[in-house]
C-alpha cells in the first residue's frame, strides 16, 4: 500500500491523504476543500479502480475523526450509480436509488 499524506500545521488532522494499492490503483482519497468548516472531499474506489463513493466529511475535534455530511453518491463496480445517502452529523437521514453512470451524474457536492 502506498500513501501520500499532508498534515495540517496544527497536527490535528490531514489536509490530504491518498492511499493506493501496490499496483497503483487508488483505494481512497481525502482532500481538504473547506478550511473554515474543516470539510474534506472523500472518494473511495473499487478494486478495479472505479469510483465506489464520493462525498464530504467534516472533522470533529471532540472525536478526533471525520463524520460524513451532506450528499454522498455510491457506484457499483461497473460505474453505475447505486444510490445515494444524505448525512447530517455522520448519520444517514435519507437514501436514494439510482442507475446512471458517474459521467451522467458528475461530481457529488
Amino acid at each position: 500500500m502506498v500513501s501520500l499524506e499532508e498534515k495540517h500545521r496544527s497536527g490535528d488532522y490531514y489536509e490530504r491523504m491518498n492511499i493506493h494499492a501496490p499496483d497503483g490503483k487508488p483505494i481512497s482519497t481525502m482532500e481538504l476543500v473547506d478550511r473554515k468548516r474543516i470539510e474534506f472531499l472523500l472518494r473511495e474506489f473499487h478494486p478495479n479502480g472505479r469510483l465506489r463513493s464520493e462525498g464530504r466529511a467534516r472533522y470533529n475535534p471532540q472525536r478526533m475523526d471525520t463524520q460524513r455530511v451532506g450528499s454522498w453518491v455510491f457506484f457499483d463496480a461497473e460505474g453505475h450509480n447505486a444510490g445515494g445517502e444524505e448525512y447530517v452529523d455522520g448519520k444517514v437521514h435519507a437514501r436514494t436509488q439510482g442507475r446512471t453512470s458517474p459521467q451522467d451524474v458528475g461530481s457529488a457536492k
